[in-house]
């Protein structure tokens, strides 16, 4: 799996193998400008141009926390 971001402000999650897009998920304000995996990919992050960063379930796109504010 891989995960971007961009202008429209979803975060999408890609089949790497296939190529075909498998999640779009929506919650950020501004545009995504980063995006991260937890070691064990179970979790994504993904910062905004709000200063917002996001915790994410992966397989089920759940956005779990917010943390705002963020300046680095």
């Amino acid at each position: 799996t891989a995960a971007s971001g961009g202008m429209d402000k979803f975060v999408w999650l890609w089949n790497v193998a296939t190529g075909q897009m498998e999640r779009k998920m929506q919650g950020h304000a501004g545009w995504v400008t980063a995006v991260g995996f937890s070691p064990n990919g179970r979790y994504l992050l993904s910062g905004d141009r709000e200063s917002v960063v996001a915790l994410w379930d992966v397989e089920t796109g759940t956005r779990l926390e917010e943390f705002r504010n963020h300046t680095k």
